[in-house]
């Protein structure tokens, strides 16, 4: 029996874990003194699923507010105001990764 049919999707779901996981162990994990770090995965290198998972994040706390499931379920923080900038702080973090790692995404 298969749970995800087919590969594209199944590295979408994966990226989409990843990336919560990220979030959640960063916003922990960081002081607001500190230089950021958040855990890094398979979304550094494949911008595409990257991209999607974070612009899904974004309008969900735009659009839901406090009542988003990232805040609901703590990926992000207390409130949207801290998911929004958890979610920048994370998104400046995968750029300088890639940096370092000169991982060049068109």
């Amino acid at each position: 029996m298969e749970l995800i049919r087919s590969d594209t999707r199944y590295e979408r779901a994966f990226d989409r874990t990843e990336v919560l996981l990220a979030l959640g162990c960063g916003w922990r994990m960081n002081e607001p003194s500190e230089r950021p770090w958040f855990p890094v995965g398979c979304f550094v290198y494949r911008n595409k699923t990257f991209q999607a998972t974070v612009r899904e994040i974004e309008e969900s706390l735009k659009k839901e507010g406090e009542d988003s499931p990232y805040v609901r379920f703590n990926f992000v923080g207390r409130g949207s105001k801290d998911g929004l900038e958890c979610l920048k702080l994370f998104c400046d973090f995968v750029g300088h990764v890639r940096n370092e790692l000169h991982i060049w995404i068109r």
